[in-house]
């Protein structure tokens, strides 16, 4: 599982994703973030260890094209689109990062049979009520999603180790 904190500095999104202690994840939240965010991750020696992802497809299709084994994800909101699983597969998406409400068992099964990923994510604090939230990240770990993205990292835990 994983748990992703994001920094909302800088004006634009940057994430630090933590998986077994060291996994990060880059949002290309900008035109023109592909080819630094890939320099930067390259220049660590970081590349086998970070996620790209972004709302604009096009941003981690370039990463692929740049770096063919980089890792990418294609972040939805709601409405997911009917063909986003086949639309994602043929981008070259490692990963489809899901907003919370818009996954189902059947959703995570079809993704995964497709030999991808999920990673659901949740809205910010302002969005969410904390009791209800904490059924909804039971929800998704119920469907088996690959990596959880939420400001609630301690309630996450909490239900991972209980």
């Amino acid at each position: 599982r994983q748990m992703c904190i994001r920094d909302r500095s800088g004006g634009g999104l940057t994430g630090l994703t933590l998986q077994d202690g060291y996994i990060h994840q880059r949002t290309l939240a900008q035109v023109g973030t592909a080819e630094p965010s890939l320099e930067i991750v390259t220049n660590l020696g970081m590349l086998q260890q970070v996620v790209f992802s972004s709302f604009n497809h096009e941003r981690p299709i370039r990463v692929k094209e740049l770096a063919p084994t980089a890792v990418v994800g294609f972040l939805y909101s709601n409405p997911i689109p009917p063909d986003m699983v086949s639309v994602a597969k043929a981008g070259g998406a490692d990963e489809v990062h899901l907003r919370y409400d818009t996954l189902s068992a059947e959703l995570v099964q079809e993704v995964h049979e497709m030999g991808m990923e999920v990673m659901a994510w949740f809205r910010g604090p302002a969005d969410m009520a904390d009791v209800s939230e904490l059924q909804l990240l039971r929800d998704v770990v119920q469907m088996k999603t690959d990596g959880i993205c939420t400001n609630r990292p301690d309630g996450l835990y909490s239900i991972l180790h209980s």
